[in-house]
């Protein structure tokens, strides 16, 4: 996991972590925000998974939209071998390519 990194709007494309091995059948994900942009710009932060014989990433469950400053959970079960994190910066009064979030991952707790 990544320690204190800018997620920027850019295009708006979602931006991907590097892909991870599952450490258990759940997992209990915490991302620490320690920056925001004004004006109702969301952070949306949705979990991926797969199987290592899978070509395409399968949605396991989203963080609720990020608006403000403090930890975010989101916990879930089912897993399957590899996961990775999509971040993508969404709305906004006045939307700019250069919107961005500071957060920090959290490192992930396994639940067997």
């Amino acid at each position: 996991m990544q320690k204190g990194f800018y997620v920027i709007r850019g295009s708006g494309a979602a931006q991907l972590s590097p892909p991870f091995p599952r450490g258990g059948q759940g997992i209990v994900l915490t991302a620490d925000i320690l920056d925001v942009p004004g004006g109702g710009v969301t952070l949306q932060i949705d979990v991926l998974h797969k199987n290592l014989a899978d070509t395409s990433w399968t949605p396991l469950g989203s963080f609720v939209g990020i608006t403000a400053i403090g930890l975010a959970p989101f916990d879930a079960t089912g897993l399957m071998e590899q996961l990775a994190i999509s971040y993508r910066v969404t709305g906004g009064a006045s939307p700019q390519v250069y919107d961005m979030f500071y957060l920090d991952m959290l490192a992930p707790v396994w639940i067997q």
